[in-house]
């Protein structure tokens, strides 16, 4: 373990002095969460992380044709993006796939989108558990659909995308709606049967702060239904965008999907070197607006399908 960014010149220096070179290139850095969409600079965080540092990492390793596979992971949330944090997973994808891409010809891309990880770090069914733990009511969005995989079945996703994925392709889970989705009240009633309570839902929130300590003796949990009304929030998830094609693959639960550059694939490159002002402050005050307007010149379709709200999953976790 090395206390590296990876996208830090540190690492660049670094990365230069390994005479054996590396045969696989496995990216996890990501900044994953809806939430991060409360301001225009946790967005130009994501930016960074997700997108602009991955460049920078294939300039790293510019033609080296040592580097077999490189693989970075995505997210469901990429496709059809209603969050400013899908829409930059999907510029990840571009930066990975693309033409800028400085990967040698004979190293094989790919990648992996896949559900939420139940009890991930930051995640609502995490905080479920903080708060019974501190005798709070537990928060759920209303009617709002997921599908959700363990942190085991995750990583098997992701090895398998970036030890045998076909190249330039992302790896996705075979999933359907009326099988897999689930909506988070049931997973709540799940975990709170798991722990010995029974759920107690309400849409009143004086109600449920409350009741906590008079339905725990009772055993039972006080769940606050909430509208889905934070910003990029979507009732369910998928995991093939509109105008991308779906196909086997050898293996039995997993399809993959063929990437699918932009529709002016020049407008990327101009993006990048947009949101790089932006990061050395060469844009004046970044305003999220601003940021939207860059991203729909690549991905002209998020200006439709970005939920946007004053309101941020922060303040329902």
């Amino acid at each position: 373990m090395l206390p590296f960014d990876y996208g830090a010149r540190p690492f660049a220096q670094w990365i230069k002095t390994q005479d054996k070179g590396y045969d696989y290139i496995l990216n996890f850095a990501a900044l994953k969460h809806v939430r991060s969409e409360k301001d225009p600079y946790s967005i130009l965080a994501m930016l960074e992380t997700n997108v602009l540092k991955l460049q920078g990492l294939s300039q790293t390793f510019a033609d080296d044709a040592r580097v077999k596979r490189a693989f970075c992971v995505s997210t469901d949330k990429a496709a059809n993006p209603s969050s400013m944090m899908g829409a930059t997973k999907r510029l990840m994808e571009h930066a990975l796939f693309g033409q800028g891409r400085s990967w040698a010809d004979s190293t094989k891309i790919t990648s992996a989108r896949f559900a939420n990880v139940a009890m991930s770090n930051g995640s609502l069914l995490q905080s479920w558990r903080y708060r019974v733990e501190q005798n709070q009511p537990m928060a759920c969005p209303d009617g709002c659909k997921r599908y959700f995989v363990t942190l085991s079945e995750a990583g098997h996703l992701c090895t398998l995308g970036a030890l045998l994925g076909e190249a330039d392709s992302i790896l996705v889970p075979k999933l359907n709606p009326e099988d897999h989705l689930v909506t988070l009240q049931s997973v709540a009633e799940t975990y709170l049967d798991s722990i010995g309570y029974t759920p107690h839902f309400t849409t009143d929130e004086d109600e449920a702060r409350a009741t906590v300590l008079t339905l725990k003796a009772q055993k039972k949990w006080p769940v606050l239904l909430t509208p889905l009304d934070t910003a990029g929030e979507k009732p369910y998830e998928e995991f093939v965008a509109k105008n991308e094609t779906v196909l086997t693959t050898d293996f039995a639960d997993l399809d993959r999907v063929p990437y699918v550059p932009p529709a002016q694939p020049e407008a990327f490159d101009a993006f990048m070197k947009t949101a790089d002002a932006m990061l050395n402050g060469q844009s004046g005050v970044v305003t999220l607006e601003a940021i939207k307007d860059a991203i729909c010149t690549v991905e002209e379709a998020f200006r439709a399908s970005h939920v946007a709200s004053t309101k941020s999953l922060d303040q329902r976790v």
